[in-house]
């Protein structure tokens, strides 16, 4: 989902306009995005059409364009909270800019909905604003963005046999009925697919034998692995 998870830790900017400036130089260095004003300018358009402060002293400052390269997050977390005119009147402290290419709208919307329902959670807020190590921090994204796939089953065997040829590189989420699933996790899931059984939730592809959801979640998975080849991991 995204080539590259950034991590920069004790920021020390006063405002908005500084950290936005901070953020798009920081990330212009490690090439990710191929022009620093056009990126600072889209973030910058963004803030003024309605903050991406999402309360909880959290903010999803976000870009799409052809200036990026490939899809990528950044964690900024700050010495010192600023006002970010959030929606709920707290100082952020956390930020994740995200960056998206112009042909990566569905994969933007992707991020964006992986981010809040993490953040939704107090102790993985906590966790970040706490933890010293931005390596582990960096690890913890990823996991974050590993590729996602929803699989209905009704034999143990397949679940293994899935287990046994991807994990932990993809993160499965299995269930025996296809009705039970939330449309809200099918949308911001890579794939969902059913083995051998009718999943009653058109949402959901399939029936398929296990080699060929096999073959569908292989897929998926060179796509990761042929960006960590470019060097990203």
């Amino acid at each position: 989902m995204v080539k590259e998870c950034l991590v920069f830790l004790d920021v020390d900017v006063k405002d908005m306009d500084e950290f936005l400036e901070t953020a798009s130089n920081l990330i212009y260095k490690t090439k990710l995005i191929e022009n620093r004003d056009e990126f600072h300018k889209a973030l910058l358009e963004r803030e003024k059409e309605i903050t991406t402060g999402v309360g909880k002293g959290v903010a999803f400052p976000h870009a799409l364009g052809k200036f990026v390269k490939y899809p990528f997050v950044a964690l900024f977390r700050l010495k010192k909270p600023i006002d970010y005119k959030s929606i709920d009147g707290r100082p952020v402290d956390l930020f994740f800019v995200i960056g998206t290419p112009n042909n990566a709208e569905e994969t933007h919307l992707k991020i964006l909905s992986r981010l809040a329902q993490n953040f939704a959670e107090h102790e993985f807020r906590s966790e970040l604003r706490e933890c010293q190590d931005d390596d582990l921090i960096r690890r913890v994204l990823r996991r974050i963005f590993q590729p996602m796939v929803i699989v209905v089953h009704e034999k143990e065997e397949d679940k293994i046999k899935i287990l046994k040829r991807f994990s932990p590189h993809i993160n499965f989420f299995f269930y025996n009925k296809g009705n039970n699933i939330e449309p809200f996790e099918i949308h911001i899931s890579d794939l969902a697919i059913a083995v051998d059984i009718n999943p009653n939730n058109r949402l959901i592809k399939g029936p398929f034998s296990i080699d060929e959801v096999i073959s569908e979640i292989d897929l998926i998975y060179k796509v990761k692995t042929t960006w960590e080849e470019e060097g990203n991991d």
